[in-house]
């Protein structure tokens, strides 16, 4: 960083935060003056570390806070979606699809013609569609998804998961609620198999997964390359689909991103609904749910004393991926339990995880991959849906419901702005809010470190 991008120099000494499942630290800052920004922590058996980082100047923060925002038009709606990284590279992924009946049509036809003929329509559908085509549109698909331990799986399933949804609901004759809710359902689930069974498919000669016939061709093959290469690896996610025809929204939530539902009543009272209940360790309803499946295991067999993770390797209860929690490895010819990237690491020396056996995992699958859908229409009662907020957890770990309501409502409003949601682009506000507040100082402290001590005072932000 050039030194015209630098300011006044702070020493910030880190205190860790525990919680209760171990997951990744969170810290409490204590600002002296000093010479550069140090930042030092520790936690339970591990030694100090740190670093110091250049403080950046508020034009360089501003920067940082706009440089991941964009915006799209529908009719009647406006999209608006916003990132801020702390992972290098970052581990979210955000879309928006505008499609039309047509489009959902062209693309069913296009399937005619194999894998090859059917993503390249999507591609010429998605780059080359014009603002006067979006106007026209009657679906709006919005998603955002959180990768876990990497984010390639998360990549990936960016890629196929609103061509899949879009392919599922064209090859759908007479769309319901209750038709449309199980194709978003299947579609989840599917994609999910497509990628933790493909360690097993890669070693049997005849796998015993059948094809997806609700996915589109090829997809299967993009999504099982993701298991094969990181089996470790996952993503959580919440997807939006708006049905402008039909005036109905469905939401469909996965691990612990979250949509916030934003309602304003005739006599103009703001009120929300939050979808998703958080699939993770920490909502107890989900580990009732797990111990109902599992009934032949205590609940210290199934959730760890050690770190609060399902059998001591994943704190979410439902993802996509991580085959190498879900189902026990095969083993190849030389009876070693078989992950396609771990020869090679071990080959580099590189130490591992112990590998899960079939005595780690007697019950599984542990983890579930089948999202919490929802269905509501955007009127009743005297009320109308205003806004949707879809956000991952970077952004809900430190906003709560009614705060991003009230921020929200009151961008919408402009008759009483309220601070920090000043900018156009309401998901860059609710990131501002969420890094700092009305505190630039604060703001600016955080957007100053880099890795290791960036990630452990905050998480990959994204808004849309």
């Amino acid at each position: 960083m050039s030194s015209n991008k630098r300011t006044a120099d702070l020493e910030i000494s880190v205190a860790p935060i525990e919680t209760p499942t171990c997951e990744a630290m969170r810290a409490a800052l204590v600002i002296h003056p000093g010479p550069g920004v140090t930042c030092t922590s520790t936690s339970p058996g591990e030694s100090a570390r740190g670093g110091t980082y250049a403080l950046l100047n508020e034009e360089t923060t501003e920067a940082l806070l706009h440089q991941h925002e964009s915006a799209r038009s529908a009719p009647g709606i406006k999209c608006f979606s916003s990132q801020l990284p702390v992972n290098t590279p970052n581990e979210d992924r955000c879309s928006t699809h505008l499609l039309s009946e047509a489009d959902l049509a062209g693309l069913v036809e296009s399937a005619i013609r194999g894998p090859g003929g059917f993503w390249r329509a999507w591609d010429e559908l998605v780059d080359g569609k014009k603002a006067d085509d979006e106007l026209r549109s009657s679906w709006v698909m919005s998603s955002v998804i959180d990768g876990l331990a990497r984010g390639e799986v998360a990549d990936t399933i960016n890629r196929v998961l609103h061509a899949s949804l879009a392919f599922a609901l064209g090859c759908q004759e007479n769309r319901d609620d209750g038709s449309i809710k199980s194709i978003i359902t299947k579609v989840y689930e599917q994609i999910d198999q497509a990628i933790i069974s493909a360690p097993q498919n890669f070693l049997n000669p005849n796998p015993c997964t059948p094809a997806s016939t609700l996915l589109p061709p090829g997809c299967t093959a993009l999504l099982g390359a993701a298991g094969l290469l990181y089996p470790s690896s996952g993503a959580v996610a919440a997807t939006v689909l708006l049905d402008l025809t039909r005036q109905r929204v469905y939401v469909a939530s996965l691990g612990d991103c979250r949509v916030l539902l934003g309602w304003k009543d005739e006599h103009g009272k703001w009120g929300t609904k939050d979808t998703g209940v958080g699939h993770t360790v920490k909502n107890e309803k989900e580990i009732e749910l797990l111990m109902k499946r599992h009934q032949n295991e205590s609940r210290d067999q199934l959730i760890s004393p050690i770190n609060g993770f399902i059998k001591g390797m994943a704190s979410h209860t439902r993802c996509f991926g991580k085959p190498d929690s879900k189902v026990p490895p095969l083993h190849d010819d030389r009876n070693e339990p078989y992950f396609f990237h771990d020869r090679s690491m071990r080959a580099l020396g590189i130490l591992l995880p112990k590998i899960p056996t079939q005595q780690d995992l007697p019950g599984a699958p542990y983890i579930l991959s089948t999202p919490e859908v929802a269905c509501t229409v955007l009127e009743k009662k005297g009320a109308k849906l205003k806004f949707i907020v879809l956000a991952t957890d970077g952004v809900t770990d430190r906003l709560s419901s009614k705060e991003i309501v009230h921020l929200v409502a009151g961008q919408l409003e402009r008759s009483a702005p309220v601070s920090p949601l000043t900018d156009d682009n309401p998901a860059t506000g609710l990131i501002r809010a969420a890094i700092g507040g009305g505190d630039p100082r604060t703001r600016q402290i955080l957007l100053s470190l880099g890795a290791p001590m960036g990630r452990a005072m905050r998480d990959d932000m994204t808004v849309t």
